[in-house]
Parts: structure tokens; sequence; C-alpha cells
């Protein structure tokens, strides 16, 4: 695994600051370093040229260690991380302005340019193509695997230049071919945003959190909580017990996946209190409360 890291230099103030990292490849790397220093009061942001596979290994590290308050990254790369981790992910987001100007750097080669979308492709371009005089051929893709075949399909139809995510401009210019990167500083900045936005609250939820641990903590029945998403957010030492595993193995696990026997799903569902409910996990039986707690509807 290579892993190439730009850490911005710690604030002054240490713990205040906000713990941001950002995982791509080089091509979209290099826009988030221009504009990190713009942040540097706000949020220290670790840069990691990593995607897909390698970059999920890395962030489930930082997020097991607690030494991240929020992800950063963008497409494929973007959705598989807000799928895998219970840190928040902030996603940069490509505009129709971004694309028109990729589209218009890319005429200044060729008038037959590729385009390859994370996702889906985009109808709008053909109201557009004539305008700027140019020829589109177009392909998404949603795996890395899939982005490497539509770019070789471009590559065979001898396009020689192609818009894209950092997945895509690296894997053209492996192939000889120009990349575009499809993103614009603006969406950068925006993106970097989004992701201070999600760690305030992160910062804000770990620490009502932990609180709600300590008081977890006193009570001799075993007891847990999760989130809105059904994660484990704080147990007690008897609960420890009936898992039958530290609290480092379960917090942030899916309670559903973890021990569907004490599954809150529907009790979140309905809002429905259940009372001394009769339940068994591995040969224990026990009588089992579940209560939904809500704040501010």
């Amino acid at each position: 695994m290579n892993e190439t890291k730009h850490l911005l230099p710690p604030p002054v103030d240490g713990d205040a600051q906000l713990r941001l990292c950002f995982l791509s490849y080089q091509p979209l790397s290099q826009l988030v370093l221009a504009v990190a220093d713009e942040f540097a009061a706000e949020a220290r942001i670790e840069i990691v040229d990593e995607t897909f596979d390698a970059a999920l290994a890395i962030a489930r590290q930082r997020e097991a260690t607690g030494s991240v308050d929020a992800f950063v990254s963008a497409g494929a790369n973007g959705a598989m991380l807000r799928a895998a981790l219970a840190t928040p992910v902030a996603t940069i987001r490509v505009t129709g302005y971004d694309i028109l100007v990729a589209l218009r750097q890319a005429r200044q080669t060729s008038r037959r340019v590729g385009i390859v979308t994370y996702g889906a492709t985009i109808a709008e371009l053909d109201a557009v193509k004539d305008l700027l005089d140019i020829e589109i051929l177009q392909y998404a893709y949603r795996t890395r695997e899939e982005a490497e075949t539509r770019v070789r399909a471009l590559a065979a139809q001898r396009v020689p230049v192609i818009v894209g995510s950092s997945v895509v401009v690296t894997l053209s210019e492996q192939l000889g071919l120009r990349g575009i990167l499809a993103y614009s500083l603006s969406s950068v900045r925006q993106g970097i945003r989004d992701a201070i936005e999600l760690a305030r609250i992160a910062r804000l939820e770990t620490g009502r959190y932990e609180r709600l641990h300590g008081v977890l903590h006193h009570l001799k029945e075993a007891v847990l909580a999760v989130d809105p998403q059904g994660r484990i957010i704080a147990l007690n030492a008897p609960m420890q017990s009936v898992l039958g595993r530290p609290r480092e193995q379960v917090m942030g696990q899916l309670l559903e996946e973890l021990a569907p026997e004490l599954s809150l799903a529907e009790t979140q569902a309905t809002g429905l209190d259940e009372r001394r409910q009769d339940s068994w996990i591995d040969r224990l039986e026990m009588l089992v409360d579940r209560t939904d707690i809500r704040e501010h509807g």
C-alpha cells in the first residue's frame, strides 16, 4: 500500500482543531492541498493519496484510533466510504459549471472528447455540444474496474482527451491520453466546508455519547444505546459481558448485525416502548426493555 500524506501544521490550541482526512488520487489531492491553508484556522487536514480498498483500509484505521472527525472524498470513493464507516464523510461534488469549464479546456486539444462520470452520464451535455463545437462520448462507472473499462473503450476509439474524476484522469494518463479533472477549486472548497460542518456536529454528538456512557456506567443492569442508524453509541460493563466483547469492538457497530436478538429497529420505527420482553442470547435468558428517546421531535 503506497500512502502519501500531507499534514498541515497543527494549530496552537491543539485539541480545539477539527481533524479532517481527505482520500483520493493525486490529481484531486493537489486541488485540496492548494486551498487547505484557507481553512487552517478551523481544521487540520490530512491528505492521503489512496482510493478504493486501500483508502478504506486507511480510513478504518483512522476511525478505530479516533484520530479523525470527518472524512472528505469524491465520486465512487466517497460513496464507498460513506457505506462502510460510522464517521461522517463529506463528498466533493462536480457542478455543471465545472463540467463546462473542463470541456472547454479539452476542446483545445481535440474536437472529440470523452467524459467518464461516476454514477450516470449527463443527458444535458447533448444540448451544449453544438455550442462548444465538440463531439462528446460519454460513459459512467461505479467501480474502479468499470472506470478502467470505460477509459480503455475511449482509447480504443482514438479519443485523445478524457474529462473525469481523479481516478479517470490517472487511468487516462497511464494510457498516454490527456486527462482533465472535472472538479474545480470552488467545488473542493465547498466539500471542505461541508466536512467541517459534519465534523462539528460529530464532535457535539461524541460529547453527548460520552456523557451517556458515563450515566450507563453506574447502572447495574446491562444497558446499551444506539443512534438513529442503529449503531451502538454507548454501553456499560454488564452489557459488554452479555455481548461477550469489549467496548472497543462494539462501539459504532450495527446492533442488528451484532446481536439481532436485542434489535431496536422496530422500537425506532414505531416509537413505542417495550417492557419486560423475554429474550435469549447465547443461552442466556433476559427480560429486555426497549425505549425510544427523542430530542426536539
